[in-house]
């Protein structure tokens, strides 16, 4: 968070914020509550640079129901995402971070670029490019040549 002229506490958008472990209490202590964001999961293997490796991009809209702390503990739960572990069932992502953004447009725009960044649905687990927001079909992703873009590659 950065502080305003009036010591105000406001949200730094758009900043990756982590690495962190991806556990309960990795979220909750990392993650504010009533957040719209940006998150990437890591099953923990490092490439040559030294980096994490994304294994998953994913979004969380801020509304009466869901926002991005309540998503990374929905996919932390996931039965599909268990392994049996020293201590029972683990989730396979050990690290997440995330990048919190202004709204639900900026929110899909950034999972968009960071899901064609780290290699789309050929390299990650995502299934599928990032859907577009509830009720809003004029959506584009902002990758160029992506078919879901204003400017898909001309055949």
């Amino acid at each position: 968070m950065a502080t305003n002229g009036n010591n105000v506490q406001m949200p730094v958008y758009d900043q990756q914020k982590g690495y962190f472990p991806f556990s309960a209490e990795g979220i909750d202590g990392n993650v504010p509550e009533n957040a719209t964001g940006v998150y990437l999961l890591s099953k923990g293997e490092v490439n040559g640079e030294g980096r994490y490796i994304v294994n998953y991009v994913g979004r969380a809209e801020a509304t009466e129901t869901e926002d991005l702390r309540k998503r990374l503990h929905a996919h932390l739960n996931n039965p599909d995402w268990q392994v049996k572990g020293q201590r029972g069932d683990e989730c396979i992502f050990k690290y997440f971070w995330y990048y919190l953004e202004k709204d639900s447009l900026a929110a899909y725009r950034k999972e968009c670029s960071e899901f064609h960044h780290f290699g789309g649905k050929d390299k990650l687990l995502n299934k599928n490019h990032p859907d577009r927001r509830d009720g809003h079909p004029e959506d584009r992703c902002p990758v160029s040549g992506c078919p879901e873009s204003a400017t898909p590659n001309k055949q």
